[in-house]
Parts: structure tokens; C-alpha cells; sequence
């Protein structure tokens, strides 16, 4: 007999309403109808309260047995942890109000020129004309985790088995256009990936908390606590970027690609896995002459000196029996840095009075470090590459980032940022062919038409498309001088001699 808190339900319902024998003599000594019915409906009331103690009782049990059941998770993949998080929606892409009207599949193909020119040209002044659909951030823009999941999609499961084994990592500086950045993370994101925000000090309260805001709806997305004052000039940009780097060891990934905020994405997630498949542990990193007036070189710039290596062994005897030095070059700090990489520069090196000697000149100095670990042979970077090249005359460029710089017979929209031409949407056609992984850049205030078009040719092509390599030119890639060199390196069983390498393939 089911019990209730040590009662069965007769003698609960004999207490409260008497035996048999007493209600029939309450009936005769005149009880009224309406205390009949009302005590008829107390016990209807306790025996349901009886009854749903019951089921409640049995569902808590079932809970608890659930609960204690070890959870299963495959440990190569984040995926476990960022399914569970969400229901799966069907795969959306929504325009911005704003932007509702625009015909973006008529933006790209051999008839675009048409389409485009009566868009964006009525009064024939290209950077200014007034259709040019422009967008700053809403002050009510709402920030829960439903209006985020609403406004964009964010995929509960990757794409394909070949990117959930090929998980990526974002880090990204940032300080403004919260809704762009809320777009290119949609058009990235995967849960088997990894982001890392760190915010700018110049950005205000409002993006900041916007910021903290969106990496609560995702386990796989976070911010940095600390800030850094970066500036144009570059400074604290690698400081920033190495903090971000620490703060995704937790996570499991292969790449990271080290990004600014106006960064956007030009290939699907599939594409770029299979880019750096290719890559094999090389690192995307530009590889130019460097500017010297950028470096002191009155500082001791000797492994020793700066105490390069954690190991002190390995900064005191370099090539023919000197201490080693650091071989200068620049180049983008935006680049694409291996796992192996990544683990190097935080575990086996210490970057401190490095960063900090680079710091004291007035510009272009986030462009010094990485470029010179890169190219410095004493050190051996996994995924590294050769002097070898530059002392040779031959530059090597990237492909992690595609800018224009300052030309005016080839920056269509005519309108240009610290001399990089901003893109519109007279550029998206051949934006296409780049075999670049970002673009820079997209600015929502100048033409959100633009960015709303690219982003739905992204979504497109991830989602509505079969994932394939074969819009990628695989031999372009293989013939990147660093991929070459990664190849030659591995093949040649520690005999291999960079100044033998061949730069121009």
C-alpha cells in the first residue's frame, strides 16, 4: 500500500473525514449540502496529492539513477561538452531590418556590375553615394542568450567528421562594432572550435559588456580579464595576443589565428581545416625584409640577453660556437600559428624581455616579433622557416590575411582606412578569388550592405553547399615557400640544411 510521509491513504482520509458510519450520521443529523461537497472535494484534493507525491517520488528516483551514471565523452573533441548546452536548430540566415531589401545573389556573377552601379551609384559619388546601407550599434540591442541564438545561427555539432578532428582556435583583438563581431562569430562557429576575445581599454562599457555577455552562451567562447591599451602604432598587440593564447591551452585545437577586429573570414571552416591539413604544421607567418629603424639595436638582442630560452642552456651556444641572436624580419601580425607553435613560444620560451625591448619604438612594432621567431634558424620554431630567403633577396608573403594597401586605381569604393582600402560591395565578386583566409576590411559604418551579402555567401557555402576541396587550389598551397620547407624539414631526418632550401620553387 502506497504511504504518505508514514500514512496509508485510508487512515489519511478517516482522519479527515471520519468512517463511513460517522458521515451517514452527519448526514442524519442535518449536515448541509454545501459542507458535503466541500469535504467530497478535500478528498478528491489529498488523494491527487497523494497520487502525485507518488509519480514525483518515482521520477526523482529515475533522476537520481540517471545522474549517477558516468558520463562518456571522446577527449580528442570539445564536442561532448557544447552539444549538451543547446537544442539543434535548422541552420538560418536572417538580415538585419536594414538590409532586408538587398538582393545579395545579384551582388556576385558576370550581371553584378549592373546591379551593384544602380544600388549604390544614383549619385554617381561611390563613397558617399546614400544607398550605401551604413549601421552603428543599437543602444537596445538585446544581449540574452535567445535574442544572440535568434539573430544568427550557431551550429550544436560540427559540420563534418573531418572538422570535428580539426578543431581551430580564434584570437582576436577587439574594441568596437559589437553586432559585426556577433556576425563573424556565427560565420565561423562550430563548437569544436575555440574563441578568444581581448578587448581593447579603449572600448566602452556598453561593448565591453556585450562582449562578457556573448561568451556566456557559449562554453567555447571567452574573454581575457585583462586589457591591454593597444594603439596603432601596435603597441601591447602581442602582449594582448599571448594573453589570449595562455587562456586557450585549456582548449584542444591545431591552429590559432591571431586576428584584429575588423578581420572577416573568406573561407568556410571545412575549407580552412583543409588548408592547414595541408600545411602540415607549417606556420602562416609573412616573412619580409625588416624596417630597422623599428628595433633598438642598442639593446642586447643576444638569446642570453633576453633570456630567450627557459632552458638558460640553449641560449648560450649557438652555430659555430657563438651565442645566437635573433635574425630580424616583419610582416602582418595577423598570421596562423600550429598548435606545436603555440606550445613553443608559451612552454619553451620566455617572451618577456623580448616584448618588452620591442615596445619602446613609436610604430609598426607589432610586426616585429613573430616574423623574426619565424625566421631566426638558431631557435628551430616548429612549423618555423629560414633567413635564408631574405638573405637571398626573396620575400615571403601570407595568406592568413588580404588587405589593399593605398591605391587608387585599385580600391573601387575610393574610401580608405590608416591607407587600407575599406571594401563595398562593388568588391565582393573578386573577393571571391582570393586564396586569402580573412579579409581586411569590412566596416559596418560604411557599408553594411556589403558585409550583410558576404555573410550570406558564407552561410551558403557552409551550410546549403556539400563541403568539398575543390574550389581550393591545392598546388597553390603546397607551393607557399614555408609549406615547401615544412615538407623538406620532415623528410629529411634532421639532415636537412635551410640554406640549401630553394626560395622560389
Amino acid at each position: 500500500m502506497i504511504t504518505y510521509h508514514g500514512y496509508s491513504k485510508i487512515r489519511l482520509l478517516n482522519e479527515v473525514f471520519g468512517s463511513r458510519e460517522d458521515i451517514s450520521v452527519k448526514k442524519k443529523s442535518g449536515m448541509s449540502w454545501i459542507r458535503y461537497i466541500l469535504t467530497i472535494s478535500a478528498a478528491i484534493l489529498i488523494i491527487v496529492c497523494i497520487a502525485l507525491s507518488y509519480i514525483d517520488y518515482e521520477i526523482m528516483d529515475q533522476a537520481k539513477n540517471l545522474y549517477n551514471k558516468p558520463i562518456e565523452w571522446d577527449s580528442s573533441t570539445l564536442i561532448s561538452f557544447n552539444t549538451v548546452q543547446r537544442t539543434k536548430p535548422k541552420p538560418f540566415f536572417i538580415k538585419h531590418p536594414i538590409a532586408k531589401d538587398l538582393q545579395c545573389a545579384q551582388m556576385y556573377g558576370d550581371n553584378s556590375k549592373e546591379y551593384i552601379q544602380n544600388w549604390i551609384l544614383p549619385n554617381k559619388n561611390v563613397s558617399y553615394a546614400r544607398s550605401r546601407i551604413q549601421y552603428q550599434d543599437e543602444k537596445d540591442l538585446k544581449m540574452d542568450c535567445d535574442s544572440i541564438n535568434n539573430r544568427s545561427y550557431f551550429p550544436v555539432e560540427p559540420r563534418t567528421d573531418f572538422e570535428a578532428k580539426f578543431p581551430l582556435a580564434f584570437v582576436r583583438i577587439v574594441y568596437t562594432d559589437y553586432l559585426f563581431l556577433e556576425m563573424e562569430l556565427a560565420a565561423s562557429y562550430t563548437p569544436q572550435n575555440s574563441y578568444c576575445y581581448m578587448i581593447d581599454k579603449k572600448a566602452d562599457k556598453i561593448f565591453r559588456d556585450r562582449i562578457h555577455n556573448l561568451t556566456k552562451c557559449f562554453p567555447n567562447v571567452i574573454a581575457t580579464t585583462r586589457e591591454y591599451d593597444v594603439d596603432s602604432a601596435g603597441h601591447n598587440v602581442w602582449p594582448a595576443f599571448i594573453e589570449c593564447l595562455y587562456a586557450l591551452q585549456k582548449f584542444e585545437w591545431r591552429y590559432a589565428m591571431t586576428l584584429q577586429n575588423h578581420d572577416i573570414l573568406a573561407k568556410t571552416n571545412y575549407e580552412i581545416a583543409q588548408i592547414f591539413t595541408w600545411f602540415n604544421g607549417a606556420n602562416d607567418v609573412e616573412v619580409l625584409n625588416p624596417k630597422m629603424d623599428r628595433i633598438d639595436t642598442n639593446l642586447n638582442w643576444t638569446f642570453e640577453g633576453l633570456n630567450l630560452f627557459r632552458n638558460a642552456s640553449k641560449n648560450l651556444i649557438g652555430a659555430h660556437g657563438l651565442p645566437p641572436k635573433l635574425n630580424w624580419a616583419k610582416g602582418y601580425a595577423e598570421s596562423s600559428l600550429s598548435r606545436e607553435m603555440v606550445n613553443f613560444m608559451l612552454i619553451e620560451l620566455n617572451l618577456t624581455t623580448l616584448m618588452r625591448q620591442i615596445e619602446v619604438k613609436s610604430f609598426g612594432i607589432d610586426e616585429i616579433m613573430l616574423p623574426t621567431l619565424q625566421a631566426t634558424d638558431a631557435l628551430d620554431a616548429p612549423g618555423g622557416f629560414t633567413h635564408a630567403c631574405l638573405d637571398k633577396g626573396k620575400e615571403i608573403f601570407h595568406i592568413t590575411r588580404y588587405s589593399r594597401w593605398y591605391d587608387n586605381t585599385n580600391c573601387p569604393t575610393q574610401y580608405f582606412r590608416h591607407a587600407i582600402c575599406i571594401f563595398g560591395v562593388e568588391d565582393l565578386e573578386s573577393l571571391t578569388k582570393i586564396p586569402s583566409l580573412f579579409i581586411n576590411k569590412f566596416i559596418p559604418t560604411f557599408d553594411f550592405g556589403a558585409l550583410t551579402c558576404w555573410y550570406e555567401r558564407l552561410f551558403n557555402r557552409t551550410y546549403l553547399e556539400e563541403p568539398t576541396e575543390e574550389k581550393l587550389d591545392k598546388n597553390f598551397y603546397l607551393s607557399i615557400p614555408y609549406v615547401r620547407f615544412q615538407y623538406e624539414k620532415l623528410k629529411s631526418n634532421g639532415n636537412f640544411d635551410p640554406q640549401k632550401f630553394n626560395c622560389t620553387g
